[in-house]
Formats: structure tokens, sequence, C-alpha cells
């Protein structure tokens, strides 16, 4: 992104009006997500939700939350300290085309996009506890057309996609598709609605689902009114993107979730009518993608952030100035923020059903799913304090928020158990992290007829190799580097080639969307 570094550090708000579009991505740190699990306290708030989420952000989750609850947490994974916001959004699974077999996919890393739209409105923090949905979870039917459409003066919203990005094997849609039996590509290379039917194996740039949020909230709606509280900005002819009149102007958050599919690369069939990637909720058309978001941030550190940072993809840690500071490689804390799932319910490795027994949908309505038991759950979990920080996998440095590889660990098991404590649930044990250097190539695939505990030991996906042989990957676009090895490489290497591409990628995708950034 052709943003120059000492930008993350300039003014670009001057009074009312936000004059030239500025944007800052949120970067998480740590030993993968914050927490998966079927909580949802923005639609289901009090009960157990009916589909697992993958979940980042502050650790005063729970399955209730009121307007200051997010800002009790003790810790985060966000990398900016006042944010003690929640994001999340539906879990993918993979089902096996040879005995429809669930499997979890590992999240890859999560970024959330901070655009802050050139506008003739103020631009203002998001009050604490607000919260809000984009996308529908039970939509099965294509949109009419694959293009995004966030303009709400000009028709049906259409906020979400899927990018599948190919080193090989493109097209990953259809040229010709309906969306009916696989989704449709957008104009845009790389890029449509609805899952693709091709492999995504594009260099450190798997899967990724996108969603799109309103930018525009009403007061008179209140804060957890999610169905009625937002609406989306109107372009005035002149490039600037305003609310409706009565609305506050808040900033447009675009969530990316990429997905470690390349780990079931080979065990189906590509370019058919079919593909084996399913949504939490049952979806296997990828219509029904959706996410939420409850705001614990501290009002001045965003308002600060509205105002001075604009980063780019570089990362709004690298924004000095920041009221409560960030949390950096150098800075970073020695034990990851994580919640223990409080349902007793098993939601990875080898399942019969999906959690929450939803059925597979793809139109109509399907059979329900039989002999589904009804787990136990702590619903008290996600006070202060309970989310309490844990200790960092021996041989993990800073991971950004995929998947980070200890150094050992003893053989998994795959047997399958609910522990008969609600407060945490036994789960069929996940297979070993890689403990040797993996290809630098595409991963390789799952060992046996089908991913029956996908592999034995799953490569991370992509990397490359520094002058003494350890593997070092890089997750996010920032400067800050994940390996699988205690030993970093060494200060002033050339940057590997890897994350030129990377970074190339981010300049499209975003170039694209139309955003006016430069």
């Amino acid at each position: 992104m052709a943003v120059a570094a000492a930008a993350a550090m300039l003014p670009t708000a001057l009074g009312a009006g936000h004059t030239k579009s500025t944007f800052a991505v949120l970067h998480f740190w740590g030993d993968g997500p914050l927490l998966e699990s079927r909580m949802d306290p923005v639609v289901d708030p009090s009960k157990i939700s009916g589909h697992v989420h993958t979940i980042q952000g502050g650790d005063a989750f729970s399955f209730n939350m009121s307007s200051d609850f997010a800002s009790k947490a003790t810790c985060t994974t966000s990398r900016i300290v006042k944010d003690l916001s929640n994001y999340w959004a539906p879990k993918l699974y993979f089902q096996s085309p040879d005995n429809g077999t669930f499997y979890d996919v590992p999240l890859y890393y999560m970024n959330v996009y901070y655009f802050f739209d050139q506008t003739t409105d103020e631009i203002v923090p998001f009050e604490p506890g607000f919260r809000m949905v984009s996308g529908v979870s039970g939509k099965r039917d294509p949109p009419k057309s694959a293009e995004l459409q966030l303009d709400g003066s000009k028709g049906e919203i259409q906020p979400i996609s899927w990018t599948c990005p190919q080193n090989t094997d493109k097209p990953a849609w259809p040229t010709n598709s309906n969306g009916i039996k696989i989704g449709m590509a957008a104009k845009a290379g790389g890029e449509g609605v609805g899952f693709p039917n091709k492999n995504c194996d594009g260099t450190y740039s798997p899967l990724r689902s996108n969603i799109h949020f309103p930018s525009c909230y009403s007061k008179a709606a209140g804060l957890t009114d999610y169905k009625n509280n937002t609406a989306w900005p109107s372009d005035d002819g002149k490039g600037n993107m305003n609310c409706p009149k009565g609305y506050d102007h808040v900033p447009h958050l675009f969530y990316e979730l990429y997905w470690n599919t390349p780990l079931f690369a080979g065990q189906w069939k590509t370019g058919g009518d079919s593909q084996p990637f399913v949504l939490a909720n049952g979806d296997p058309t990828g219509y029904g993608l959706h996410a939420d978001f409850i705001s614990g941030w501290d009002k001045d550190a965003l308002k600060w952030t509205i105002d001075n940072c604009n980063a780019g993809d570089i990362g709004m840690e690298t924004c000095t100035g920041i009221p409560g500071g960030t949390i950096t490689g150098g800075k970073q804390p020695a034990k990851t923020c994580k919640l223990d799932n409080p349902i007793a319910e098993p939601i990875k490795g080898a399942l019969k059903n999906l959690p929450g027994c939803n059925p597979v949908v793809s139109s109509g309505t399907a059979a329900a799913v039989t002999d589904c038991p009804t787990p136990s759950a702590n619903m008290n979990m996600g006070a202060a304090g309970t989310g309490s920080p844990v200790a960092q996998p021996t041989g993990s440095t800073d991971s950004g928020n995929g998947n980070s590889s200890p150094s050992g660990g003893s053989s998994p098991s795959t047997s399958a158990s609910a522990s008969s404590s609600a407060g945490k649930a036994s789960e069929p044990a996940q297979p070993n992290k890689p403990t040797a250097k993996p290809s630098a190539a595409k991963p390789s695939n799952p060992a046996g007829n089908g991913p029956a505990s996908p592999a034995n030991t799953p490569p991370a996906y992509g990397g490359s190799s520094n002058d003494d042989g350890n593997v070092v990957y890089l997750t996010h676009t920032t400067l800050i580097q994940k390996t699988h090895v205690v030993t970093m490489p060494a200060p002033g290497a050339a940057t590997p080639p890897a994350y030129k591409e990377r970074r190339g990628h981010q300049h499209q995708h975003l170039h694209r969307r139309g955003h006016g950034i430069n």
C-alpha cells in the first residue's frame, strides 16, 4: 500500500468532516483467537447460540453483556491496549465428501480494517457497548450481483464476499455460474460471492471471508437494537460518504478472516458442482456469512485514532501516540489472552454433526438432526478476571493470531469426550503442530483416506527460510514476523519475496474496493 510510514503520525481530519479517506488495520496477537464457542451476546443473549463463532478481543466476553461489560476485560488479543472490543464471525468446517464427517478448519489469521471514509460528517467513536451485525445467517440464495454494494441510496446492500487467492487451477469460480450450485465471481479477479469450487493456494493467502459493516449509528434506536440501530452511508456525488440525517458517522469496519483450507487440499474433487466447506451455521453456500461487533473502545483512544492514525496496512499499532499504548513484538506480554469454552461439547476434531446439530442446508428445509444432546454450560463466564491469561506455548514467539507452533508435544489422541464440568469442555485432541521445518511450498495434504484427525503433523501454511535454516512465517502485513521456532531472523535481514507479494495482494484487494485510498 502506497502509504508513507510518516503518515501514521499525521492528522488527517481537520475540524468537522473527514476530508480524505484514510484507514488503519487492527491486528491481533496471541496463540490463536480469544475463544471459539457457541456464544453470541448480540443475537442470542443469555443462552447458548445456534452455531460456533471465532471470537477476538477482550476477555470480558460472556453470554450477556451490558454496555460497560467489555470495558472490564483484563486482557485483549487486540494490539491496541484500550481496544477491549469483541469481533466475531462463524467458524468454518470441512465436511468429508467420503463419509460426511466434519473437521474444524483452523483460523489462519484475522484483520479488522478501520476505514475512515471521506465525508462531510464528523466521524465519531463508537459508544461503549454499541453492537451491530452485518450479513444474514439464514441467507442461502445468491445475491443479485457478485459485486459489493455499500451505498445506502443504491438499493440492496451486498456487504459480504469471499476471496480465493490462487497460484494454480484458476479461476476459482466458474465463469458462467448463476450462484445456485457454486458461488459467482466478481469482476475483480480472485473475489466473489459464495464458496469457490477450487483450492485457494495463494502465498500466505488461503480462503478468506470478508464482511463490511455499516457506519451510521442511530442513537434513537439505541446501543443494543442491532436490527435497527445502523444504516449505510450514501455518496453525495462528490465522493463523500454521508450518513442519513439523525445518524452519527462512526468508523467503517471490515473483517478479513483467513482460513487454513490448504490443510484439506487433495481431500476433495475441485471444479465440480459442489465443494466441501460449510459455515458453522450449516451453510454450504457461503451466502450466510455474517459477523458481529461489540465496542469496548476507550472513546478518547478511538477518537485519536480516527483523527491521527493513517497507518494503512502497516498496522494501527505503528501509530505513535495512541492513548494507552500498543502491544507489539518488543512489548508483548509473556502470556496470551484466552478464554476456555464454557460449553461442554466438542467443537474441533472429527465430528459427526456440526456443533448445535445444524443441518447442512443449501436451499429449502432439511430434516432436523436427531440424537443431539443438550450440553451444559457455565453461563457466568467472562466476568473480569475469569479469562485470565494463560502461558504462551513452549517455543512460540510473537505469533500474530494464527496457529502458533510449540516446539514439542506428544502424539495426539483421536478420542472425543465431553467433560462433566460445565466450565471447560473436553474436545478431541488436535493434531500436533509442526516440530521440524515443513516445506516452503504448498503444505502437504492430511494423511489417510479423508482427513480423519486432519494430519498427524500438519505444516503451517506457506513459509520461507532465513539464513540459519529456521522457518519464518509472515502473518499480517506488518513488519512483525511470526516464527515457529524460538530464534527470530537476524535484524536487518532482507525482506522475503513472499512478504512483498503479500503487500501487493493487500494493495490490490483494497484498491478495488473503491475507497479512494492511494
